[in-house]
C-alpha cells in the first residue's frame, strides 16, 4: 500500500441524470464505516463495488439518498437556554 498525501486522499461523488444510482469513491474512514454499515443494513441498495490497494473504497448507492444541507442555525435565545441547561447539570 503506497502512502498518499491527505490532498490525494479524495472522496468523489459521481452521478448522472439518467441513472438512479450514484458512485462514491472515498478514502475517508468515516464515510467508509458508514457505507459499510449501510451495505449490511441495505444489501440490495448499497453495494461495495471495489477496494483499491491504496485503501479507497467504491460504493454504489441510490442517488436519491444523497442530500446537501446547510449547517443548522441556532438562535441566540436557544444558545442561552442550552448554556443555562449545561450549567445546571454541573
Amino acid at each position: 500500500m503506497s502512502k498518499l498525501s491527505l490532498l490525494e486522499q479524495e472522496t468523489i461523488f459521481l452521478m448522472n441524470e439518467q441513472e438512479k444510482t450514484a458512485i462514491i469513491f472515498t478514502y475517508n474512514k468515516a464515510y467508509q464505516k458508514k457505507l459499510e454499515e449501510l451495505c449490511k443494513r441495505y444489501p440490495e441498495k448499497v453495494i461495495l463495488q471495489q477496494q483499491n490497494k491504496d485503501g479507497a473504497f467504491t460504493y454504489i448507492v441510490p442517488k436519491n439518498w444523497l442530500k446537501i444541507y446547510p449547517p443548522r442555525q441556532i438562535s441566540e435565545k436557544r444558545k442561552q437556554t442550552l448554556e443555562a441547561m449545561r450549567k445546571r447539570k454541573k
